[in-house]
């Protein structure tokens, strides 16, 4: 079974490195998805910073990004238990934050085949840490508020997850496939059919080897369909290209548009995600959504 025995500060070394990126960069929209899905029990946030613990193949720890727009950088403290794998996380963490994207291209792209779709700048994915992660979450958050999901992903959290000492006291890890396996999802207050869903999807995981981290292949599961394998697709592997055009919040931005227009999504191909997050942030698609499984 996994160990839940706290990761101290003194098994931690603590690094600083500046990311780049191409700017323009929304960090306030990305900034709003990140406090509308809280997990305290996992991460932190300020105006100008995100912070979260994480393991990546073995390695524990936790970072904090701090925005420097003027610099068109993130400097991020990033603390570790196996310095040795420092490139694979700040690499996973440029991919958490869409550093690599580039949005002139992005957007240029949309703008020519949405002319009067009005564009958010620099607008990046709110990404997770991880697929599995992001599958997990995207079940817990089917057919309720996003609010909702949030308490019990932390609930999760804080059952499951193994302590580690931060800045801000202690968090949590996100938990391993193999700590939920072992985890009495009876703490969190959902429906069975539900809970039976995410139990059917972790051992499925914790067998399918490399397939685990395609969302297609859960499709297979009881319970999983398109909209949460899209979710994960677009907010866990960091897919470019997925539309997910059955959401509640897209549908009530499209009804917005004007029918004249002959909006087709599959024009916005490769960037389909991006033109999925621009939807999300007009006014029509702001209010609260039940979500589809």
């Amino acid at each position: 079974m996994t160990s839940r025995s706290p990761i101290s500060a003194r098994q931690l070394t603590v690094q600083t490195h500046a990311l780049p990126y191409e700017p323009p960069y929304a960090w306030p929209l990305l900034c709003a998805f990140y406090r509308s899905h809280p997990v305290p029990a996992q991460e932190w946030l300020t105006e100008d910073a995100l912070g979260r613990t994480f393991e990546l193949d073995g390695t524990h720890g936790y970072f904090c990004a701090r925005v420097v727009p003027q610099h068109a950088r993130f400097d991020v403290e990033l603390a570790l238990d196996r310095p040795e794998h420092t490139n694979a996380v700040i690499e996973q963490i440029r991919h958490m934050l869409d550093l690599d994207s580039s949005p002139r291209q992005i957007e240029g792209h949309l703008h020519h085949h949405f002319p009067h779709l009005p564009l958010v700048e620099g607008l990046r994915i709110p990404r997770l840490w991880s697929t599995f992660e992001a599958g997990v979450r995207a079940i817990l958050g089917q057919q309720i508020s996003v609010g909702a999901a949030s308490k019990l992903v932390n609930t999760l959290v804080e059952a499951a997850g193994r302590p580690i000492d931060t800045p801000l006291g202690m968090r949590f890890l996100f938990p391993s496939v193999e700590a939920l396996r072992h985890t009495d999802l009876g703490v969190l207050p959902m429906v069975n059919a539900r809970r039976d869903t995410l139990k059917r999807f972790v051992e499925w995981y914790s067998e399918a080897g490399e397939h685990a981290d395609d969302p297609e292949q859960w499709l297979a599961l009881k319970g999983i369909g398109p909209w949460t394998v899209n979710s994960a697709a677009m907010r866990g592997r960091g897919d470019s290209d997925m539309w997910i055009g059955g959401d509640l919040g897209i549908r009530k931005a499209l009804e917005a548009l004007d029918p004249a227009d002959d909006f087709d999504p599959q024009r916005a191909s490769p960037w389909r995600s991006y033109l999925t997050q621009q939807l999300w942030s007009q006014p029509a698609a702001w209010a609260p959504a039940r979500r589809k499984t």
